[in-house]
């Protein structure tokens, strides 16, 4: 097995653990010596986790990541919620629109679902001389980093003309990895920390999670299997009696290298195998390097805080922007940039009612004819009145929007 000779100190917890774990029969002998950790059983992971633990171990064990979560995510609304408010992430039909919309976080253009459909068809039609061609052409869409990757790969190709995109991005990979995972080991050692303090049930499920996790980075199989959005899934499950402890596990994980914002994560994710386990093509890559622009729908009232599935709670995102916000409170996360949130917000309002107007799909009528001034009204009520747009976009008298009971409402 390979271990990481790059490693700083405070990756030593992890890796002697690692070395412990590939020898099976001192396994056996020192389980339960060893301190604050106890053998991962169904019970680590609390009660009704049973089923849930057997599934990831048997993950670890094929070096893959693949658990089922099981059923669809319950939604938040009440039972008598109005049927004109209602909605799902997946419906929201302002994605449908053939506009670039604003980024509320960043201000640049979003891609909806038909502009990335066309720019897919030109690339579908390009080959391996005019992928990035097409990409770039399409560069209002880039974010920053996807700009550097490009940067790179055109160096690379005109020190080595016959490589190929993918053969760029591999040759890249192998250069990265050492420092993807000892950034990923320093998460996982600070999370081992918040376990050390805790009661010994809470520390075993701490310990035991960053134990298998570890065991799957350390493996280096080339699906690199280790994700960071199973992980934080994984952290939600874990059943401490310790909430504040979890708390700070969950934003510690939020901390790990993700491909959507680190370059050496996207190197590694990108030169590496697909979920089919065959390499990403030339094509696929050019593709991905616009992904991170792509539509995603996101709360205004975080969901894990008790924010409903409706109307005037959901508003487009770029894919890498609602990634990095997480389920920040809302006023948290606009005053990180106060004074231009505000301003993208505002022209976000702009775009997307001028687009709802002129749109000639009937389900975008009526239900989306006041969402505009809905959501005015609730970044109004997020803010408690220190940003208004009410005044631009009213609301008819008497109408209301629904506001979540317990604002500080967190996920079991």
């Amino acid at each position: 097995m390979f271990v990481n000779s790059n490693s700083t100190s405070g990756v030593n917890n992890l890796t002697n653990k690692l070395q412990f774990a590939s020898n099976p029969a001192k396994k056996e002998e020192n389980t339960d010596k060893q301190a604050g950790y106890a053998p991962v059983t169904a019970s680590l992971w609390g009660a009704g986790g049973g089923a849930f633990a057997a599934s990831f171990l048997a993950a670890s064990n094929q070096d893959k990541m693949s658990v089922d979560f099981g059923a669809a995510r319950p939604t938040n609304n009440p039972k008598d919620f109005p049927a004109i408010e209602a909605d799902t992430q997946s419906g929201f039909k302002l994605s449908s629109l053939d506009m670039p919309m604003i980024c509320p976080d960043c201000g640049k253009p979003i891609m909806t679902k038909p502009i990335f459909a066309g720019i897919k068809a030109e690339l579908d039609a390009a080959d391996e001389k005019t992928y990035l061609d097409v990409v770039e052409k399409h560069g209002e869409f880039l974010l920053p980093q996807e700009q550097k990757i490009i940067g790179r790969i055109r160096e690379l190709q005109t020190e080595h003309p016959e490589m190929t995109i993918r053969e760029v991005v591999e040759k890249e990979r192998n250069n990265r990895l050492d420092n993807l995972e000892t950034a990923q080991y320093k998460v996982l050692d600070k999370i081992e920390e918040v376990g050390e303090v805790l009661q010994y049930e809470d520390r075993s499920k701490v310990h035991g999670l960053a134990f298998l996790s570890s065991n799957i980075i350390f493996e280096r199989q080339n699906t690199y299997a280790f994700q960071r959005s199973k992980f934080i899934e994984l952290v939600e499950k874990l059943n401490l009696k310790d909430a504040k402890a979890k708390e700070q596990i969950r934003e510690l994980a939020e901390q790990l290298p993700s491909a959507m914002e680190n370059e050496d994560a996207w190197y590694v994710k990108y030169g590496g195998l697909d979920k089919k386990k065959q390499p990403y093509s030339s094509r696929d890559i050019a593709e991905k390097l616009l992904a991170p622009a792509y539509t995603n729908t996101d709360h205004v009232h975080p969901w894990n805080r008790g924010g409903y599935d409706a109307v005037s709670n959901f508003w487009l995102m770029h894919a890498r922007c609602n990634i990095i916000k997480t389920d920040k409170p809302f006023t948290e996360w606009l005053n990180e940039d106060r004074d231009n949130r505000v301003e993208y917000i505002g022209q976000y309002l702009r775009d997307s009612q001028k687009a709802i107007d002129e749109s000639d799909d009937p389900k975008m009528h009526p239900k989306y004819d006041l969402y505009a001034a809905k959501m005015a009204k609730t970044i109004y009520y997020e803010t408690n009145g220190e940003v208004d747009f009410t005044k631009e976009f009213p609301l008819p008298d008497g109408y209301d929007v629904p506001r979540p009971e317990h604002n500080n409402k967190k996920s079991a």
